[in-house]
């Protein structure tokens, strides 16, 4: 009779346990990614890079190949300007754009990733500038009249916006439209330098044969770059990028396709959706 107790004991509790275990064991151990998303891609080289419409390279798209590998997403990549992405992202038209930086009001449409990589923007001169030596701060760069391009709706920082965009340095700013047009003014000395990602122009000016120039060294603007998700992605396809993320930031292959400037560490702290 006791025996006969203590099973049907035993019986009720694994009854009542089951529907515990299945909600709370295996949900977790099996979370991953089971979405196939779009990736916007703009044309941004080195980052993003379109070889055609079907065929994209860069550092952060080979980042992309292999935050695929490691979570299991699957990626479907379309060429995409960044800020027709952005507006298709809030229509969850597009699952993910590339190169976010993070800003509160995108969280209410869109959901970021942990931060992937640095984005550091420094100002280049041209080595002949005459003052070159007395170029220490954004408001020297003023008191010498320096010619400065900025490519058209790129965001330079705080600083910068004060000094160029609101105060006495507008009017030595020149809106370019791109890199290569901003190469072409600095070799012909129509400006006399510009603001930029330090890996963009490096890009830009080593496919023109261009080296005629030097990064100042102070400060401009540095910046965590995340991939940013529509609301329509699963939290837990987010929790699976982001591990896949964090566990490539520990390889070598991370090291190999960033530039040390670039480079983010694990504790840098994720952002809050």
């Amino acid at each position: 009779m006791l025996v006969f107790r203590v099973s049907r004991f035993r019986q009720l509790t694994w009854v009542l346990l089951l529907p515990i275990l299945m909600a709370f064991g295996p949900a977790q151990s099996q979370e991953g990614c089971s979405q196939t998303l779009t990736v916007a891609l703009p044309d941004i080289p080195p980052y993003s890079i379109h070889v055609n419409d079907t065929d994209f390279n860069g550092q952060d798209v080979q980042l992309l190949k292999k935050v695929s590998e490691v979570s299991g997403c699957k990626l479907i990549f379309k060429p995409i300007p960044w800020k027709r992405g952005l507006k298709l992202l809030q229509r969850d038209k597009i699952d993910v754009i590339i190169m976010a930086s993070w800003r509160k009001k995108r969280t209410e449409f869109g959901q970021y990733t942990r931060p992937y990589r640095w984005e550091t923007q420094l100002i280049s001169a041209r080595k002949n500038f005459p003052a070159i030596d007395r170029l220490t701060s954004m408001a020297s760069l003023v008191d010498e009249s320096f010619l400065i391009g900025s490519v058209r709706g790129t965001y330079h920082g705080e600083e910068f916006k004060e000094i160029f965009e609101q105060g006495p340095g507008q009017k030595f700013v020149r809106e370019i439209t791109d890199y290569n047009q901003a190469v072409t003014l600095i070799r012909n000395h129509r400006i006399d330098g510009i603001v930029s990602d330090t890996g963009v122009l490096r890009y830009f000016s080593e496919n023109a044969d261009f080296d005629d120039y030097v990064f100042l060294k102070f400060p401009v603007f540095r910046n965590k770059v995340h991939f940013l998700l529509s609301k329509s992605v699963k939290k837990s396809t987010l929790t699976a990028l982001n591990r896949a993320i964090e566990q490539i930031m520990t390889t070598e292959d991370y090291s190999n396709i960033y530039g040390p400037e670039n480079l983010i560490n694990l504790t840098d702290e994720t952002v809050i959706n």
